[in-house]
């Protein structure tokens, strides 16, 4: 005998109540914050956790890989947007190999930050990641990252070496931009443009090593480095924004526009090398420079 229409309802809305009384308290669990130290962890499903934020008074950061908290074993998977933003004594950040992104801001403003490990499970390193770490002088970028987001490194002022790698294939304007004691950058072979004002006011900025493949270099990329006193652009490059670059400037044949400003704040450049026979063409856009040598 089948069950009436009735009992087969009440079955039916039975399974359902109980299925939705699960998912609920499947979503309490994961929405649950614990600490461990000075850093604060939200469970964010069965198996993994997201680090939200952390005592402003904190000195040292060990992000682990994996954590356990009331017997469950996590996986740290993230480290949430703005997490150490302002954490101004914090001096050194290990971070797990169970991150894949540095989100924005993560490390913001965090002014006594000297030294920072990053994994190589990490492929972005989001907007102003470390934007404002004044006392940072060095790092290194695992060869797992693809991208540099705007403003990452923006203010590092004491910045003096960066390895990037040949993984990078973009890198966000502002990104380097007031990290005035950086004194050589060489952009990765896979990177096709330099972004708005990515290497701004990078005054103790000498060499600048720019790969064959760039094709754009935007408004702004390199003013305000008053110290660069030498640079060629390949000849893959066929435009060159407003307000540019500082000092010497090497133009390939192929380079089509040039804007007015391209050279604005050149307080040290001497000379202007074009193309043979190009006089005429750039002559108008640069005509306030005495010394506009073509090529032999």
């Amino acid at each position: 005998m089948y069950p009436c229409k009735h009992n087969v309802n009440h079955i039916l809305m039975k399974k359902l109540l109980t299925l939705l009384l699960a998912v609920l308290c499947a979503m309490s669990a994961w929405a649950e914050s614990f600490k461990s130290g000075k850093i604060t962890f939200d469970i964010t499903s069965d198996n993994t956790v997201t680090i939200t934020g952390a005592d402003k008074d904190i000195t040292s950061a060990h992000i682990p890989s994996i954590i356990t908290y009331n017997g469950t074993t996590y996986y740290v998977t993230e480290i949430g947007t703005y997490a150490f933003a302002d954490c101004t004594a914090l001096k050194s950040a290990i971070i797990g190999n169970h991150i894949t992104s540095l989100e924005e801001g993560v490390f913001v403003n965090c002014t006594a930050l000297t030294s920072i490990s990053i994994p190589n499970s990490v492929k972005t390193i989001g907007w102003m990641a470390f934007m404002g770490c004044s006392s940072l002088t060095t790092i290194t970028i695992p060869s797992s990252v693809t991208e540099i987001g705007n403003e990452a490194f923006s203010g590092c002022e004491s910045l003096t070496s960066v390895s990037i790698p040949n993984s990078v294939k973009s890198i966000g304007w502002h990104g380097f931009a007031g990290c005035s004691s950086l004194s050589s950058i060489t952009i990765p072979n896979n990177v096709t443009e330099i972004d708005f004002w990515t290497f701004y006011e990078c005054s103790s900025l000498t060499s600048i090593s720019i790969p064959n493949s760039i094709t754009r270099i935007n408004h702004g990329a390199f003013a305000g480095c008053s110290s660069l006193t030498t640079l060629t652009i390949p000849g893959g490059v066929t435009r060159i924004g407003e307000e540019t670059f500082e000092d010497y400037q090497l133009l390939p044949d192929i380079v089509t526009e040039v804007a007015e400003d391209f050279f604005s704040g050149c307080n040290n450049l001497k000379k202007i090398y074009i193309p043979k026979g190009s006089k005429a063409h750039f002559s108008a856009k640069l005509a306030q420079y005495e010394h506009l040598m073509e090529e032999q």
